[in-house]
């Protein structure tokens, strides 16, 4: 039996056996377990009932059974229980002249074998070696059907990557093709077919929409199968982010936003993987020119001390239409926005923020958020000044954007 009686449930035994005087004589034997609720007894009067009970739903952690019954004996109620309980030990109870019973219950399965009658104190340490042995068997179950498990999940996620990478890859072609046919007859038609060149934009920008998507799949299943490629050079952290702010010039200029840098003078250089970086913050910056409509988007760089080691710290802010703590709560998750009515909207995939945070964890950094419904939002991100060795050289220190207006 179970040594620890703090256990959260009692051992239950299922004793089958026909004998009236079985019950009262096991139930006097175990007074003491039974009352500190470290054994149970449950009892069925032949093979039929107990599996009736077993079929039911009865959980039991050991069966100790007659042979001889009637309706169902021992040795039929051994071969159905491989089937309904195989992880169940079962104990024969039988009379020592009975061998040959004996011997085919144990083929059949059986565990160990109690000779009648009943020695209570040989019965204590077999019952107690057999839930040893059943917690083994059990917990040696449940590794295999973890690995099992595992197996199949991994297998099922490579599959998943290499599906996604090569659908990908199709569809990118083609739509980079549309989308540079269209910019050619943009060229072409603005100025003189005015009802052309709508129709053109729209085509281009489904075709850049579904680019997006493609390039964020991509990106995502890279993540998940652990093969996304970090190249970590010492850069420019002032030129990498005037890159960036480049880039996101045309959306500033639908939604009439400004944007403002500023970027302290310790903030020079980082030694991360650059194109992860700027990936990063264009993600964060698009998001907050996407949603704030003739506002104030900034960046804000520092170098910062924290947690014992130098970080850069970009903060990007909007005065946009901010989130509830809600909405916050599952923000970061794959293909999850902020609310439906946002993502009918505004659009996007929900995506974006999912891939930049764990981009930012893969390169030693993660990025938080704050926001007010009506009033703005803040994504910082916080990376390694440096994610390996310092490089024999300095690099020089570039000048500082103070308060930069685009």
């Amino acid at each position: 039996m179970q040594s620890d009686a703090q256990q959260s449930a009692p051992v239950r035994i299922l004793v089958v056996d026909d004998e009236p005087d079985v019950e009262p004589m096991l139930r006097q034997a175990f007074r003491r377990k039974l009352r500190a609720k470290e054994i149970e007894f449950v009892f069925a009067t032949n093979g039929l009932q107990a599996l009736a009970q077993l079929e039911a739903g009865l959980a039991v952690d050991l069966i100790l059974t007659d042979i001889n019954m009637p309706q169902m004996d021992g040795l039929t109620l051994l071969g159905r229980l491989r089937a309904l309980a195989p992880l169940t030990p079962t104990v024969i109870v039988s009379a020592y002249s009975d061998v040959a019973n004996l011997r085919t219950a144990m083929n059949r399965g059986a565990f160990d074998f109690q000779i009648k009658p009943i020695d209570l104190d040989d019965l204590s340490t077999t019952i107690t070696k057999t839930l040893d042995y059943s917690r083994h068997l059990r917990r040696s179950h449940q590794a295999e059907a973890w690995q099992r498990a595992r197996d199949l999940a991994e297998a099922a996620s490579r599959f998943k990557s290499q599906f996604l990478s090569a659908t990908s890859h199709e569809l990118r072609t083609p739509l980079n093709a549309i989308i540079g046919f269209s910019d050619m007859l943009l060229e072409e038609k603005t100025g003189k077919e005015p009802d052309v060149t709508d129709d053109l934009q729209r085509i281009r920008g489904a075709a850049q929409h579904l680019l997006d998507l493609v390039n964020d799949l991509l990106d995502l299943s890279k993540i998940e199968a652990g093969k996304v490629d970090m190249v970590l050079k010492t850069f420019d952290v002032r030129q990498l982010v005037l890159e960036v702010a480049e880039t996101v010039r045309p959306l500033l200029a639908k939604n009439a936003n400004t944007l403002t840098l500023d970027i302290t003078p310790r903030a020079d250089t980082m030694h991360a993987d650059p194109s992860r970086v700027r990936q990063c913050l264009l993600n964060l910056l698009s998001n907050a020119i996407k949603f704030t409509k003739q506002g104030r988007v900034g960046l804000m760089v520092t170098r910062e001390f924290l947690d014992g080691r130098d970080k850069l710290v970009f903060a990007v802010s909007d005065t946009g239409i901010g989130m509830t703590p809600e909405q916050l709560s599952r923000l970061f998750m794959d293909f999850q926005q902020a609310s439906p009515e946002t993502a009918q909207k505004y659009g996007g995939t929900g995506l974006g923020l999912a891939i930049t945070r764990r981009l930012c964890q893969l390169m030693g950094g993660d990025v938080k958020v704050t926001s007010e419904p009506g009033v703005g939002s803040t994504f910082t991100v916080t990376l390694p000044a440096e994610t390996q060795l310092p490089a024999a050289a300095t690099p020089p220190v570039s000048p500082s954007v103070s308060n930069a207006v685009l």
